[in-house]
């Protein structure tokens, strides 16, 4: 008969690499025949001695070139322990996103503005954020928020607001935490992408460039979003809003209100990596019907962000075979 492994619950002064996957076992209710036994699948789902290593060298416990067997490594786990107690909350990147409700921009603009940081910053490390850094931030965005209807056009995603804006997005929250930008949440909508903050607040203390007309180049986005046959409503402009795509704030020529311009080199990007039925039509000569009847087979070329639709906007890479195919139709049919 196996003997019974021992899992251990509280640390002691001095550990080693193994003693703590035990007791992280044990923490997690994984019994001693089945730690034991099932060393190879049960204990990967809590950590791995690759994983524990890594954040113990990069937090200075070890040396990086130190070549002693995880037996070997003894450590004060007392001087970790916060560290330690974070390793079962541990995601990658894609798995923070979907915890937090953030989209890929959105994390990344998270991280780049020292709002929600990595455990790691190793390329080693897969797993480096911590689910609970989200939801601690979840809580005291919450805790400064209003609700708000989920379709408020007089609102704006914080994303939205810090690429528009220029301001960083711990500026954007020091301004909410102090009064001056109204925080809202999007009844319906759970995550981070719920929050969003007043258009009107941050007219007030955003710096507007005065603008006596529009021979500057740039386009409203509601009207570029109608020249490309997006003509549903706010759709193309919440597309805009959320970050989708580049754009600007500007002041409205006649009334002084902050509104998104599209320049001509936001329409290019936007062209470079989008497709919409008129646009389709435009780059490849065909008649609506026959461009409407190629796309209707490819339904997941169609644009979502966190189940969010935004009306009728292809990805163009997922639709190149289509745009060769209609092209070479429309040269036949010149012959």
């Amino acid at each position: 008969m196996t003997p019974m492994l021992p899992l251990r619950v509280k640390p002691t002064p001095r550990e080693t690499i193994p003693s703590l996957l035990s007791r992280l076992a044990a923490v997690n209710g994984y019994g001693p025949g089945q730690f034991a036994h099932e060393m190879g699948f049960s204990l990967k789902r809590i950590v791995t001695q690759k994983l524990l290593n890594a954040l113990l060298t990069e937090a200075g416990t070890f040396e990086p070139h130190d070549q002693r067997s995880p037996r070997q490594k003894i450590f004060a786990a007392e001087l970790y322990s916060e560290l330690l107690e974070e390793i079962p909350y541990l995601v990658g990147k894609q798995a923070m996103q979907r915890a937090i409700g953030a989209t890929e921009a959105e994390l990344q603009t998270l991280e780049a503005d020292g709002v929600l940081v990595p455990r790691s910053k190793l390329s080693s490390v897969r797993s480096p954020w911590s689910t609970r850094d989200g939801q601690k931030l979840l809580d005291q965005l919450s805790l400064n928020a209003i609700e708000i209807p989920a379709e408020s056009e007089s609102w704006t995603t914080l994303q939205s607001a810090r690429l528009r804006s220029g301001y960083s997005l711990d500026r954007l929250l020091a301004e909410v935490t102090a009064g001056t930008l109204c925080l809202g949440k999007r009844e319906h909508i759970s995550g981070y992408h719920s929050f969003v903050v007043s258009v009107s607040d941050l007219e007030k203390f955003l710096p507007v460039v005065e603008q006596k007309d529009r021979d500057d180049g740039l386009i409203p986005a509601a009207t570029f979003g109608r020249s490309i046959g997006l003509r549903g409503k706010g759709t193309f402009l919440a597309f805009v809003e959320d970050g989708h795509t580049p754009s600007q704030l500007a002041g409205d020529p006649k009334t002084g209100q902050i509104r998104h311009y599209l320049s001509p080199a936001d329409i290019a990007a936007f062209h470079e990596r989008f497709l919409t039925l008129t646009t389709l039509v435009s780059e490849t000569g065909q008649h609506r019907n026959t461009a409407l009847a190629a796309l209707k087979p490819h339904v997941d070329a169609r644009f979502t962000s966190n189940g969010r639709d935004y009306g009728p906007i292809y990805l163009r890479a997922c639709l190149l075979d289509v745009l060769l195919s209609l092209r070479q139709q429309a040269k036949a049919a010149r012959r």
